[in-house]
């Protein structure tokens, strides 16, 4: 899955459309739209979001065994 596609599950997966985002994060729509464009590299603060997300999920699912052992 590229990021592109990562960044859109987590979006829907958190319930926020593209224009919800831009607004907590305090961007303008269509500069934030501009700087998601399949055409170009995911910018650094959306690459983060999957990082932590990825790492989030990671640290949650060994929690989880761990308790069922």
């Amino acid at each position: 899955m590229t990021d592109h596609l990562k960044f859109k599950a987590l979006l829907h997966q958190a319930g926020l459309s593209r224009e919800d985002f831009a607004e907590l994060m305090d961007m303008k729509f269509t500069s934030m739209t501009n700087q998601l464009a399949p055409a170009k590299d995911l910018p650094k603060w959306a690459k983060s979001v999957i990082i932590f997300h990825e790492r989030w999920e990671e640290k949650k699912n060994n929690n989880n065994d761990e308790s069922s052992v």
